[in-house]
C-alpha cells in the first residue's frame, strides 16, 4: 500500500469511521499533562471558535515521509483535518508525543471487531524507530478464544459487596493463622 488515501481505507476498514485523535482523548490527556499547547488554544488562535469545523478524515504519518515512513496501517493514523493541523502546528518531539498516544490506542483499539478478532503480533524496532505490526487474518480457534474471554469479561461486573467479603475473609484467615502461631 502506498498512498495516503489507501492507507486511510484500510485503516477505516480496520478500526471504523472516526478520528482516532478524538477518540485516543488526545485534546484531554494533553490539557491534564500540561507542558504542550493545547488543542483548543490552538482552535482559539486559529479563530476556529464559533465556527463550524469541517470533519474530514485524513492520514497521519506516525514517522513523517521525510524520516522514511510509509504511507502504511501500521505507520498512520486517521485523523480529521483540523486535529492533524494542530499536531503539525507542534514542534517534532511534542508531536512524538501524541503519536505515542495514538499508537497506545490503536493497540488498545484492536479487539474484537465484527466477529473478527485483530491484534498487534509485534513491536519491532528499525533505526530507532519503533512501529507495530498489525496482522489482520487470524484463525478460527484464535476468535473463539478472544470470543470466549470477551465474553467473560463482559459478563463480570465489578461487586463492592464481593470484594468487601473477600477482603472480610481473607483478614479473618490471616488471624485465625496468627492466633493458631500464638498457642
Amino acid at each position: 500500500m502506498s498512498s495516503n488515501k489507501g492507507a486511510k481505507n484500510k485503516l477505516i476498514e480496520i478500526y471504523g469511521k472516526h478520528c482516532m485523535f478524538e477518540r485516543a482523548k488526545v485534546a484531554e490527556r494533553i490539557e491534564r499533562m500540561g507542558g504542550i499547547r493545547t488543542y483548543k488554544s490552538y482552535l482559539v488562535d486559529k479563530k476556529f471558535k464559533g465556527k463550524r469545523i469541517v470533519k474530514q478524515l485524513t492520514y497521519h504519518h506516525l514517522v513523517h515521509k521525510a524520516d522514511g515512513g510509509r504511507a502504511t496501517v501500521e505507520n498512520g493514523v486517521v485523523v480529521d483535518s483540523t486535529a492533524h493541523a494542530y499536531m503539525h502546528s507542534l514542534p517534532r518531539h511534542q508531536e512524538e508525543i501524541i503519536n505515542n498516544m495514538l499508537r497506545a490506542y490503536k493497540i488498545n483499539a484492536l479487539e474484537l471487531r465484527d466477529g473478527q478478532v485483530i491484534r498487534a503480533d509485534s513491536v519491532q524496532v528499525e533505526d530507532d524507530i519503533e512501529f507495530i505490526s498489525i496482522p489482520i487474518e487470524t484463525d478460527e480457534a484464535e476468535i473463539r478464544r478472544a470470543r470466549a474471554i470477551y465474553e467473560k469479561k463482559k459478563q463480570e461486573q465489578f461487586s463492592r459487596a464481593k470484594v468487601k467479603e473477600d477482603t472480610r475473609r481473607k483478614i479473618e484467615e490471616y488471624w485465625e493463622k496468627q492466633y493458631e502461631t500464638d498457642r
